[in-house]
């Protein structure tokens, strides 16, 4: 399939799919819990821009987001009580600390990482108390506490100021050494972030074992671009900007801050273009008409007819334009390295500054990793496509996350969520297979930059650029492109003589988990389709047409290991059971092969050894015809 699903590498108005819930009710305190309860930091709902898997807390004056599988805490004294109750016997150096938190309510979040292991969980603590000494004294004074509590057992590897979210702020990293619960003393890591804000202070303090599998390190990098100070005064209305130097120093801020987050700068300064609705529009409609021909939508909609992705009335060409129009909001052309914005110049809001944050990490993208190289639009690789497209759609989606977190109020993130409401009706409506493959690089893609830049921070995600992922297998599993298990050359047969007169072959293409996936969950469950689809290992598809328009599907498919292949074919007895219930007669039941008719196709499915080969044609006789190509199937 060759369809170009977003025309362009495009900011979609699908914002409110990377939403997660966030609080922004302002608490007078901090609730107490009972004796045997232990209060949970759980937001109320509203929406900002997350990574996914992630939600946004606010406490008090700030905010900051954590992975979901992290346990989260408001701090009380009760909870002070008790961690004092079971640190007294293992650390006793640390209890006078606790109990200064406690005397000074300064502490605020505890949160745990659950799938961190025994004997020492890590943990992260966010505190908040009033400014008295400038940071260069705070570090002396913190050295000076550090010390009497741990001895010659703690160190200080490094400390650096630099700036966060506007605020001045200090990063410290230590080394110490505690008891664990074992009683057996333990090194332990900790990264620390100290932030002023005119007469505040907050800290945030990530404690976590050195030898840990996880690099913490670049996760707390994550962690802290999500802290963001709240103001809880009353927001005063922002005035109409008029088209003014004002303008360009908004968009020159967005600019210098994306780059800063990104780590990356232009050579060449590029301007972008908004324009008005029906600007816009034509520019989609031209757009769309350029890169998607109608003999290859008319291609690629049978293709997706006989895999039952869909139904034969629908009309892709109007539904894909359509399905632009609503969601498209902003892209950058890599044929013309061309930024588009739809907005008013005169109004530069809150979705503006989003989607020009999106776009400009698309150019600094161009201009490092040069977009035009890349295999976007792969004709022969459809999979190998969407997975480079992840990566582009993973980065700028992760920057303009950080540049949200950093720089939008809750006022201005309440403010898109509030315009996006009602705007999905037709990708709500759309099949799912167009949902899920026009989602994917913005959600998946999302993750699994995430997932790198856990690795090595912004200089590892610049790597995939020059060691792209292959398949939509290592974007859905990170840890399979980190173990280079590259997608496997499988090949199909001629069968143009076989097939003689008549037929002529319109598409050669790769299917991939993620389509494979889909196409299961056509008549199989969902999870059941994902563990069958899980153990992709390669494939190559041939797409052939007769005079009388009739189509023959072959599905060549390679398997990590036999029971990979075993799951496939499994699952794939119960799809044509569920989607015949169970009316198709059986031609051919044996073991590894299987054979039905129906009134107008014919199925033959064959497995040997990792591999599997899928056959779906008009009549019995073109299987009969082809079969002896496929050399033990």
């Amino acid at each position: 399939m060759k369809i170009n699903w977003a025309v362009l590498v495009s900011a979609l108005l699908l914002i409110t799919a990377l939403l997660s819930p966030l609080s922004c009710s302002n608490k007078a305190e901090t609730p107490t819990p009972t004796p045997t309860s232990t209060p949970t930091a759980t937001p109320t709902p509203t929406s900002v821009p997350l990574l996914p898997g992630w939600t946004l807390y606010h406490i008090d004056t700030f905010q900051i987001a954590l992975p979901d599988e992290w346990l989260t805490i408001e701090v009380s004294p009760q909870i002070i009580d008790a961690m004092i109750k079971n640190l007294g016997q293992t650390n006793p150096q640390f209890v006078p600390y606790l109990e200064a938190l406690k005397s000074q309510g300064s502490a605020k979040l505890w949160a745990i990482d659950s799938e961190s292991k025994p004997p020492f969980f890590a943990n992260i603590q966010v505190g908040h108390e009033i400014r008295f000494m400038s940071l260069d004294q705070y570090l002396k004074l913190l050295k000076n506490q550090l010390e009497l509590m741990a001895g010659e057992d703690l160190s200080i590897v490094s400390s650096e100021k630099f700036s966060l979210n506007g605020h001045e702020a200090m990063r410290i990293e230590v080394s110490l050494t505690a008891n664990t619960a074992n009683g057996e003393p333990q090194t332990i890591g900790e990264q620390m972030v100290i932030v002023d804000n005119a007469s505040d202070r907050y800290s945030i303090i990530l404690a976590y074992p050195p030898d840990s599998s996880l690099n913490y390190k670049d996760l707390f990098d994550s962690i802290i671009h999500t802290f963001n100070i709240v103001n809880t005064s009353t927001p005063t209305p922002t005035p109409s900007i008029t088209p003014t130097l004002s303008t360009e120093a908004i968009l020159d801020e967005i600019a210098t801050s994306v780059s800063s987050i990104r780590e990356l700068s232009l050579e060449k300064e590029i301007l972008p273009k908004f324009l008005t609705d029906q600007e816009f529009k034509s520019y989609i409609e031209k757009d769309f008409a350029d890169s998607n021909p109608a003999d290859e939508l008319r291609i690629d909609k049978e293709e997706l007819v006989i895999l039952d992705l869909l139904n034969p009335d629908y009309d892709l060409a109007t539904n894909l334009l359509e399905l632009n129009k609503e969601q498209v909001i902003g892209f950058y052309n890599t044929r013309l390295s061309e930024m588009v914005i739809l907005g008013d110049l005169q109004q530069i809001g809150p979705e503006e500054k989003v989607v020009f944050a999106h776009e400009y990490t698309h150019a600094l993208q161009d201009q490092n990793f040069d977009l035009k190289s890349l295999p976007l639009w792969d004709g022969n690789d459809s999979d190998l496509s969407l997975a480079a497209q992840a990566v582009v759609e993973g980065d700028a989606t992760l920057a303009m996350s950080f540049y949200s977190y950093q720089n939008l109020s809750p006022s201005e993130l309440e403010e898109i969520a509030q315009n996006e409401e009602g705007q999905n009706e037709v990708l709500d409506s759309s099949p799912a297979v167009v949902r899920e493959t026009l989602l994917f690089p913005y959600l998946e893609g999302t993750s699994f930059v995430n997932a790198i830049f856990a690795q090595g921070g912004w200089e590892a995600v610049d790597q995939l650029y020059s060691d792209l992922p292959k398949s939509t297998e290592q974007i859905i599993h990170p840890d399979r492109y980190l173990a280079k298990d590259e997608p496997q050359n499988v090949t199909i047969p001629d069968i143009k003589a076989a097939l003689g007169e008549g037929w002529s072959l319109l598409d050669t293409d790769v299917l991939g988990e993620l389509y494979l996936r889909i196409y299961l969950e056509a008549y199989v469950d969902s999870a059941t389709a994902a563990k069958a689809s899980e153990g992709w290992g390669g494939d190559s598809y041939a797409f052939w047409e007769d005079a009388g328009k009739r189509h023959l599907m072959v599905v060549n498919s390679a398997w990590d290991t036999p029971q990979d292949a075993q799951e496939f074919f499994d699952a794939y007895l119960v799809f044509v059971n569920n989607k015949s219930g169970g009316s198709w007669s059986v031609r051919l039941n044996a073991q590894d092969k299987r054979w039905w008719d129906a009134a107008d196709e014919s199925v033959y499915l064959s497995k040997q050894g990792n591999d599997v080969l899928l056959v779906i044609a008009p009549d019995e006789t073109t299987i009969e015809t082809i079969l002896p190509k496929f050399t033990g199937f």
